[in-house]
């Protein structure tokens, strides 16, 4: 991997997990802590300032280019969402047992820059419904990539922690998109090029990866159906099929449902 990159996020989230679950009696867990905070520093300082979301894919995979590129139309760095997204869940977790809301406002610069990569719109141009999905990468074309459950699970939590709902909206969505590519009857009006794909259940990594309208493969089931279905899993067991707040008269539809209003008295609730 590399040694000075947005990668060494996935260690720190590896390390603030592993904190959350040590007791404080632990003698190794000031360690942890320290090691995390000093990786928390490093992205703050090498990585934010000019949004170097570098990773082994950027440069290396299906977009290759020399490690010094950069486009000076645009004025960017090649970036990769997958970092970003590590970066947002271990901000997050760091915040969480530390309880330094620095933590917390930096990962929600994070989150807020990743959800710029979220398709807010159905382009017309494409034949899969592509509402809520997420790209890779702002040198490559993949639309719908399995990437997007997991990031929706931390769409969610960002909810949970900030109670700002357009998290949970986008998070419903980007989850519900994981499903689109998948090879079932069900899909047809979604993905009416690919429903009928064999074997029947699996799932196209993403769609329209080399730069216009066409079929992907598929890489694995925990890159595709898997992974939607742990996204989906996710949010039905933090939130349930429903999420309704009473004190702010609104609700979420989840699990296969729209909540349009949702109106209070003493003693009910009554959803539409």
């Amino acid at each position: 991997r590399f040694v000075h990159s947005a990668e060494s996020a996935a260690s720190g989230l590896f390390l603030a997990e592993l904190v959350k679950v040590l007791g404080n009696q632990d003698t190794q867990r000031e360690k942890y802590l320290s090691s995390a905070i000093r990786i928390a520093n490093y992205l703050q300082t090498c990585v934010l300032p000019q949004q170097k979301w570098f990773d082994f894919e950027t440069f290396f995979s299906c977009s290759v280019k020399p490690l010094d590129f950069y486009d000076r139309y645009t004025g960017q760095y090649p970036q990769n969402t997958l970092v970003m997204h590590w970066t947002a869940a271990f901000l997050l977790t760091l915040y969480e047992v530390t309880h330094n809301t620095n933590w917390l406002s930096l990962g929600k610069r994070v989150q807020d820059y990743l959800n710029l990569y979220q398709q807010v719109w159905n382009p017309p141009f494409l034949s899969i419904y592509g509402f809520g999905g997420f790209g890779v990468m702002n040198t490559d074309g993949e639309w719908n990539d399995a990437r997007q459950s997991q990031f929706g699970c931390t769409q969610a939590d960002y909810f949970l922690a900030t109670d700002e709902p357009e998290y949970l909206e986008r998070a419903i969505y980007a989850v519900r998109a994981a499903f689109t590519c998948a090879f079932l009857p069900a899909n047809k009006k979604v993905y009416p090029t690919g429903y009928r794909r064999k074997p029947q259940g699996q799932a196209a990594e993403n769609h329209g990866h080399g730069g216009h309208e066409m079929l992907c493969g598929v890489s694995g089931f925990d890159w595709g159906t898997g992974s939607a279905l742990t996204g989906a899993a996710y949010l039905l067991h933090r939130l349930g099929g429903a999420y309704v707040d009473i004190d702010k008269a609104c609700g979420f539809g989840i699990d296969g449902c729209f909540i349009r209003n949702v109106e209070t008295t003493a003693d009910t609730v009554s959803l539409k």
